[in-house]
């Protein structure tokens, strides 16, 4: 049992099927409707149910595979928890600019070996590429540059 708790694909499958469970359970009050005229829960219950299955596929593969975690690592994961809050504080007062290329900066930090120019330009790729899906494409009401930046 305890070769199975440190197995990659064992401990992967039970997070997605833990994450499936929750977004099921938070939806479960929202109407489904049918395929032809779907509620507001219909398709958060499709994924939800869809990623509970690839979940236990991937849970049941552990009981073949051999790969094993070697050592977990505290810091980087302090440090993309730190920049999922940072990105949520951010994003309203500083826009998506400024919190997405936070984010991608701060758990940088989780990698000791991180290379500041090569992540320096992810980080504005991926704040310039958030702005074309999220605020150009989709429309979403998501500030360029929040408050901070306007008057």
């Amino acid at each position: 049992m305890a070769q199975l708790l440190r197995n990659k694909d064992f401990l992967s499958g039970i997070l997605f099927i833990g994450a499936g469970a929750t977004f099921l359970y938070i939806g479960h009050d929202y109407a489904l409707g049918t395929t032809r005229r779907m509620g507001p829960g219909y398709f958060p219950t499709l994924l939800s149910i869809t990623l509970i299955l690839i979940g236990a596929g991937i849970t049941l593969n552990a009981f073949r595979s051999q790969d094993y975690v070697a050592d977990f690592s505290l810091r980087g994961l302090a440090a993309v928890t730190i920049g999922t809050v940072a990105f949520g504080l951010l994003i309203r007062d500083a826009g998506i600019l400024i919190a997405v290329a936070a984010l991608v900066l701060i758990a940088a930090l989780g990698n000791p070996r991180s290379k500041w120019l090569p992540i320096s330009a992810l980080a504005a790729g991926m704040a310039a590429f958030c702005y074309l899906i999220f605020v150009k494409a989709l429309g979403l009401p998501i500030p360029v540059l929040g408050s901070w930046f306007t008057s």
